[in-house]
């Protein structure tokens, strides 16, 4: 989508707001938008200026956790933090792999499109077989917007009874509680919430997001379980956080 609204010379953040159902991760060929002025293809320099860059908020990732699976690809994750003041979306990065002479690169996503201020969330990786078993890793954030004050499109929700019981050997994690909404609120056409699991020494050792797709009427309570297993060592503790998205009314 940021490819796009660079086209036409707009700002991604409109062309967003202008296609509240489009999920900008999951486009394909035949996705609808609707642009919300004349197209105008012409770029120029101040426009290049004017986009949304990283800054030095993720300026020093440290290095990825990687685990490598039974089919010989590799799992890798690595925690970025938002310090902002205010809240960002659909923050992406870069992890690089290096085998000898060899370098590859995959995109890695957050399991949320929203980082709230003051959050952090694991970007999210896959390398394709083979690995090998001497490499060298690093990641770095290439891209994320920023969400304005007056946006609407995400709704408070609390997590209440949060219960997190880990399995006697640490290598899996039951998680359970309720999810609550504000009253006179508009509803939510989807919840997710991303579950990371850290070790002891404060890796990551796994993550997981639970979806619920269909609308939930706010003023209510809505329980929610699901289990996270470890890729790696035992898990000492897991971080939730959760997003909702407003339903959007044929009005709007």
């Amino acid at each position: 989508m940021y490819g796009i609204a660079f086209y036409y010379n707009i700002n991604p953040q409109a062309l967003m707001t202008a296609n509240p159902t489009v999920n900008p991760r999951a486009m394909g060929p035949g996705t609808k938008l609707l642009i919300p002025i004349t197209p105008r293809p012409e770029t120029t320099t101040e426009t290049i200026d004017q986009s949304p860059t990283p800054t030095l908020i993720f300026s020093a990732l440290p290095a990825p956790d990687c685990y490598p699976d039974a089919l010989g690809g590799m799992w890798c994750f690595v925690l970025v933090t938002n310090d902002e003041a205010g809240a960002l979306e659909n923050v992406t990065g870069l992890i690089e792999l290096q085998q000898g002479e060899e370098i590859r690169q995959e995109i890695a996503l957050t399991p949320l499109n929203l980082l709230p201020a003051g959050e952090s969330l694991p970007l999210t990786a896959y390398f394709q077989p083979p690995v090998s078993e001497e490499y060298s890793i690093s990641a770095a954030v290439d891209f994320f917007l920023p969400v304005l004050p007056d946006d609407d499109r995400y709704l408070p929700v609390d997590i209440l009874e949060q219960e997190i019981t880990l399995d006697e050997d640490g290598r899996a994690a039951q998680i359970r509680g309720k999810l609550t909404f504000p009253d006179e609120q508009p509803d939510a056409a989807y919840v997710w919430i991303s579950a990371t699991a850290f070790d002891k020494e404060n890796h990551i050792v796994a993550v997981r997001r639970w979806e619920n797709e269909q609308a939930i009427e706010t003023g209510d309570q809505h329980p929610f379980a699901f289990v996270i297993y470890s890729l790696g060592g035992a898990i000492d503790r897991v971080d939730l956080l959760v997003e909702a998205y407003r339903e959007q009314t044929t009005q709007e």
